[in-house]
């Protein structure tokens, strides 16, 4: 698998990977409770946790909140002016439109 951004975080990026694939071969691609994608979401919250301790430390968040704001200007115009909302609560970043 891929190593973190951080090294630091190596370790618990390989534990939430490993659970993510094992959740998904086994029981998102056979439907066995799909729709219950929390079962990695500790492992999830523990990464990102590290991930972002290490990146603030390296000053990268700053960096990182400037990009955001400017794809939600470059995506509100590619979307025809709706308003775009990054959620990062999830495992994966996800990006909703609200009119």
């Amino acid at each position: 698998m891929s190593q973190s951004l951080a090294k630091e975080c190596n370790e618990l990026k390989e534990r939430y990977d490993t659970c993510f694939l094992k959740w998904y071969s086994e029981k998102y691609l056979r439907g066995i409770n799909a729709s219950d994608n929390n079962e990695c979401a500790g492992l999830f919250k523990e990464y990102s946790k590290c991930l972002h301790t290490a990146l603030k430390e390296r000053g990268i968040d700053k960096l990182l909140d400037e990009a955001r704001e400017d794809f939600k200007e470059n995506d509100a115009t590619l979307l025809g002016k709706k308003k775009c909302k990054w959620e990062s609560e999830s495992p994966h970043l996800i990006l909703t439109t609200h009119t």
